[in-house]
Protein backbone atom coordinates (compact mmCIF):
# COMPACT_ATOMS: atom_id res chain seq x y z
CA UNK A 1 0.00 0.00 0.00
CA UNK A 2 2.98 2.39 0.80
CA UNK A 3 4.84 1.37 -2.49
CA UNK A 4 1.68 2.34 -4.29
CA UNK A 5 0.93 5.40 -3.14
CA UNK A 6 4.54 6.60 -3.42
CA UNK A 7 4.34 5.81 -7.05
CA UNK A 8 0.51 7.49 -7.31
CA UNK A 9 2.24 10.75 -5.95
CA UNK A 10 5.41 10.54 -8.12
CA UNK A 11 2.79 10.13 -11.30
CA UNK A 12 0.62 13.15 -9.89
CA UNK A 13 3.45 15.45 -9.68
CA UNK A 14 5.10 14.71 -12.92
CA UNK A 15 1.69 14.73 -14.40
CA UNK A 16 0.49 17.95 -12.74
CA UNK A 17 4.03 19.73 -13.11
CA UNK A 18 3.66 19.17 -16.50
CA UNK A 19 0.18 20.40 -17.08
CA UNK A 20 0.85 23.56 -15.35
CA UNK A 21 4.05 24.46 -16.89
CA UNK A 22 2.54 23.49 -20.30
CA UNK A 23 -0.06 25.93 -19.12
CA UNK A 24 2.13 28.78 -18.15
CA UNK A 25 4.07 28.29 -21.73
CA UNK A 26 0.64 29.19 -23.37
CA UNK A 27 0.27 32.24 -20.84
CA UNK A 28 3.71 33.98 -22.58
CA UNK A 29 2.31 32.94 -26.67
CA UNK A 30 2.76 35.63 -28.34
CA UNK A 31 5.56 37.67 -26.21
CA UNK A 32 8.48 36.28 -27.35
CA UNK A 33 10.58 38.65 -29.53
CA UNK A 34 10.49 36.73 -32.38
CA UNK A 35 8.24 34.37 -34.12
CA UNK A 36 10.23 31.65 -33.91
CA UNK A 37 10.80 32.00 -30.22
CA UNK A 38 6.87 32.05 -29.90
CA UNK A 39 7.11 28.94 -32.12
CA UNK A 40 9.66 27.36 -29.91
CA UNK A 41 7.46 27.77 -26.79
CA UNK A 42 4.28 26.68 -27.84
CA UNK A 43 5.85 22.86 -29.28
CA UNK A 44 7.90 22.61 -25.79
CA UNK A 45 4.54 23.20 -24.10
CA UNK A 46 3.02 20.81 -26.31
CA UNK A 47 5.11 18.10 -25.44
CA UNK A 48 4.26 18.94 -22.01
CA UNK A 49 1.04 18.35 -22.61
CA UNK A 50 0.87 14.92 -23.65
CA UNK A 51 3.38 13.86 -21.38
CA UNK A 52 1.17 14.98 -18.60
CA UNK A 53 -1.65 13.19 -20.46
CA UNK A 54 0.18 10.08 -19.87
CA UNK A 55 1.32 10.47 -16.50
CA UNK A 56 -2.24 11.23 -15.20
CA UNK A 57 -3.45 8.18 -17.68
CA UNK A 58 -1.37 5.72 -15.64
CA UNK A 59 -2.94 7.70 -12.27
CA UNK A 60 -6.06 7.18 -13.07
CA UNK A 61 -5.43 3.61 -13.33
CA UNK A 62 -3.87 3.57 -9.86
CA UNK A 63 -6.57 5.58 -8.11
CA UNK A 64 -9.30 3.33 -10.16
CA UNK A 65 -11.89 5.39 -8.94
CA UNK A 66 -13.91 6.31 -12.51
CA UNK A 67 -11.75 9.46 -13.34
CA UNK A 68 -10.03 9.33 -16.26
CA UNK A 69 -6.51 11.26 -17.21
CA UNK A 70 -9.17 14.21 -18.20
CA UNK A 71 -11.15 14.53 -14.98
CA UNK A 72 -7.87 14.81 -13.23
CA UNK A 73 -6.41 17.48 -15.02
CA UNK A 74 -9.31 19.78 -15.11
CA UNK A 75 -12.22 18.61 -12.41
CA UNK A 76 -9.84 18.74 -9.45
CA UNK A 77 -9.59 21.68 -6.86
CA UNK A 78 -6.16 23.67 -6.54
CA UNK A 79 -5.85 21.90 -3.10
CA UNK A 80 -5.88 18.57 -4.84
CA UNK A 81 -2.52 18.80 -6.90
CA UNK A 82 0.85 18.23 -6.44
CA UNK A 83 2.45 20.23 -9.03
CA UNK A 84 5.98 22.30 -7.92
CA UNK A 85 5.10 25.07 -6.05
CA UNK A 86 7.33 27.19 -8.45
CA UNK A 87 5.19 26.66 -11.15
CA UNK A 88 2.38 28.05 -9.68
CA UNK A 89 4.00 31.60 -8.60
CA UNK A 90 3.03 34.69 -10.31
CA UNK A 91 5.35 36.16 -12.85
CA UNK A 92 6.11 39.90 -13.26
CA UNK A 93 8.09 39.58 -16.40
CA UNK A 94 9.19 37.47 -19.15
CA UNK A 95 12.55 37.25 -17.37
CA UNK A 96 11.20 35.72 -14.27
CA UNK A 97 9.13 33.01 -15.98
CA UNK A 98 11.66 32.51 -18.76
CA UNK A 99 14.05 31.66 -15.24
CA UNK A 100 11.32 29.38 -13.95
CA UNK A 101 10.63 27.13 -16.90
CA UNK A 102 14.53 26.93 -17.29
CA UNK A 103 14.44 25.90 -13.28
CA UNK A 104 11.76 23.29 -13.83
CA UNK A 105 13.86 21.65 -17.33
CA UNK A 106 16.34 21.29 -14.95
CA UNK A 107 14.61 19.38 -12.03
CA UNK A 108 12.45 17.17 -15.02
CA UNK A 109 15.51 16.33 -16.66
CA UNK A 110 16.83 15.24 -13.04
CA UNK A 111 13.55 13.51 -12.67
CA UNK A 112 13.56 11.65 -15.40
CA UNK A 113 16.88 10.26 -15.11
CA UNK A 114 16.06 8.47 -12.19
CA UNK A 115 12.74 7.45 -13.07
CA UNK A 116 13.95 5.55 -15.97
CA UNK A 117 16.36 3.24 -14.15
CA UNK A 118 13.02 2.22 -11.92
CA UNK A 119 12.65 -1.27 -10.92
CA UNK A 120 8.84 -0.73 -11.46
CA UNK A 121 8.15 -0.52 -15.98
CA UNK A 122 5.32 1.96 -15.78
CA UNK A 123 7.61 4.50 -14.36
CA UNK A 124 11.01 3.90 -16.31
CA UNK A 125 9.72 2.87 -19.90
CA UNK A 126 7.73 6.53 -19.69
CA UNK A 127 10.64 8.43 -18.37
CA UNK A 128 12.40 6.67 -20.93
CA UNK A 129 10.53 8.00 -23.57
CA UNK A 130 9.74 11.61 -22.61
CA UNK A 131 13.23 11.82 -21.66
CA UNK A 132 14.73 12.90 -25.58
CA UNK A 133 12.40 15.23 -25.24
CA UNK A 134 12.98 16.87 -22.27
CA UNK A 135 16.67 17.26 -22.55
CA UNK A 136 16.30 18.96 -25.03
CA UNK A 137 14.06 21.56 -23.00
CA UNK A 138 16.80 21.94 -20.89
CA UNK A 139 19.50 22.85 -23.77
CA UNK A 140 16.65 25.52 -25.30
CA UNK A 141 16.04 26.86 -21.82
CA UNK A 142 20.24 27.00 -21.52
CA UNK A 143 20.73 28.27 -24.82
CA UNK A 144 17.69 31.16 -23.80
CA UNK A 145 19.65 31.93 -19.98
CA UNK A 146 23.34 32.31 -22.15
CA UNK A 147 22.17 34.87 -24.80
CA UNK A 148 20.12 37.22 -22.31
CA UNK A 149 22.30 40.35 -22.70
CA UNK A 150 24.25 42.15 -19.82
CA UNK A 151 21.34 44.57 -19.94
CA UNK A 152 19.19 41.26 -18.48
CA UNK A 153 21.06 40.29 -16.09
CA UNK A 154 20.40 42.20 -12.83
CA UNK A 155 16.64 41.49 -13.85
CA UNK A 156 17.39 37.64 -14.07
CA UNK A 157 19.31 37.75 -10.71
CA UNK A 158 16.60 39.53 -9.32
CA UNK A 159 14.17 36.87 -10.22
CA UNK A 160 16.73 34.22 -9.50
CA UNK A 161 16.77 35.72 -5.62
CA UNK A 162 12.94 35.08 -5.64
CA UNK A 163 12.63 31.94 -7.17
CA UNK A 164 15.92 29.88 -6.17
CA UNK A 165 14.52 29.40 -2.07
CA UNK A 166 11.53 27.73 -3.84
CA UNK A 167 13.95 24.97 -5.35
CA UNK A 168 15.26 23.70 -1.49
CA UNK A 169 13.86 20.67 -0.93
CA UNK A 170 12.42 19.52 -3.86
CA UNK A 171 13.68 15.95 -4.35
CA UNK A 172 14.85 15.23 -8.28
CA UNK A 173 15.84 11.65 -6.66
CA UNK A 174 14.37 8.58 -5.17
CA UNK A 175 13.64 8.94 -1.08
CA UNK A 176 17.42 7.10 -0.67
CA UNK A 177 19.03 9.48 -2.39
CA UNK A 178 21.73 11.68 -0.17
CA UNK A 179 21.32 14.97 0.33
CA UNK A 180 24.94 15.18 -2.03
CA UNK A 181 23.37 13.00 -4.38
CA UNK A 182 19.98 15.46 -5.05
CA UNK A 183 22.97 17.99 -5.47
CA UNK A 184 24.80 16.14 -7.76
CA UNK A 185 22.13 15.38 -10.23
CA UNK A 186 20.35 18.13 -10.23
CA UNK A 187 21.45 21.72 -8.53
CA UNK A 188 25.27 20.94 -8.90
CA UNK A 189 23.86 21.34 -13.31
CA UNK A 190 22.10 24.76 -12.69
CA UNK A 191 24.60 26.26 -10.64
CA UNK A 192 27.46 25.21 -13.29
CA UNK A 193 25.00 27.17 -16.04
CA UNK A 194 24.30 29.82 -13.84
CA UNK A 195 27.66 30.50 -13.73
CA UNK A 196 28.42 30.57 -17.67
CA UNK A 197 25.36 32.82 -17.90
CA UNK A 198 27.25 35.21 -15.08
CA UNK A 199 24.77 34.59 -12.04
CA UNK A 200 25.20 33.42 -8.93
CA UNK A 201 22.60 31.14 -7.22
CA UNK A 202 21.81 32.93 -3.92
CA UNK A 203 22.90 31.68 -0.09
CA UNK A 204 18.85 32.00 1.70
CA UNK A 205 17.12 29.37 3.57
CA UNK A 206 14.88 27.42 2.42
CA UNK A 207 11.72 28.84 1.50
CA UNK A 208 8.57 27.15 3.09
CA UNK A 209 7.03 24.76 0.30
CA UNK A 210 3.49 25.62 1.75
CA UNK A 211 1.28 26.37 -0.99
CA UNK A 212 -1.11 29.52 -1.41
CA UNK A 213 -3.70 27.96 -3.14
CA UNK A 214 -4.82 31.26 -4.81
CA UNK A 215 -1.58 31.24 -7.07
CA UNK A 216 -2.24 27.75 -8.89
CA UNK A 217 -6.04 29.15 -8.68
CA UNK A 218 -5.70 31.74 -11.21
CA UNK A 219 -3.70 29.25 -13.05
CA UNK A 220 -5.85 26.51 -13.28
CA UNK A 221 -9.56 29.09 -13.98
CA UNK A 222 -8.47 29.84 -17.55
CA UNK A 223 -7.08 25.96 -17.70
CA UNK A 224 -10.35 24.67 -16.47
CA UNK A 225 -12.94 26.87 -17.57
CA UNK A 226 -14.99 24.73 -20.40
CA UNK A 227 -14.45 21.40 -18.75
CA UNK A 228 -16.19 23.07 -15.79
CA UNK A 229 -18.72 25.11 -17.54
CA UNK A 230 -20.00 21.90 -19.97
CA UNK A 231 -18.78 18.83 -18.06
CA UNK A 232 -20.41 16.37 -20.18
CA UNK A 233 -19.84 17.79 -23.26
CA UNK A 234 -17.93 15.37 -25.99
CA UNK A 235 -16.13 16.92 -28.62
Amino acid sequence: MAESSSVLDTLLQLGDSALIASQRLCERFGQAPTLAQDQQWLSIGMELLEQSRQWLEYAAELLNDGRDADQLAFLRDARQFHNLVILEQPHSNPLQAGLCHWLYDGWHQARLSTLQLSPLPLLAITARRALPQVRAHWQHANQWLLDASAQDRPGLQHALDQLWPLCQGVPPDNPDTDDKGIDRSWRMPLKAALTRAGLAPPRLAPASQSRDHAHLQAVLQPLQGVARTAPHHRW
